[in-house]
């Protein structure tokens, strides 16, 4: 995380999901990463916020994550 310098708590779901994705793909060439960084950011996002498992959190099952 220190390559981000601090994290706003407001974009931190941004933070953490690059965060995540660097990680994965660190061992990709340039090209592949690039690539894979556009299909990533056209595909639809499949997860669950903070504030949705508050909200939801006995109607969730834990199988959902």
């Amino acid at each position: 995380m220190e390559r981000f310098q601090g994290v706003d708590t407001y974009y931190l779901d941004s933070y953490l999901y690059w965060y995540r994705w660097l990680e994965l793909h660190q061992n990709f060439a340039f090209e592949n990463r690039v690539e894979q960084m556009l299909i990533s950011a056209c595909q639809k996002s499949n997860y669950f916020t903070v504030e949705a498992i508050r909200k939801n959190k006995k109607h969730l099952s834990l199988d959902a994550f």
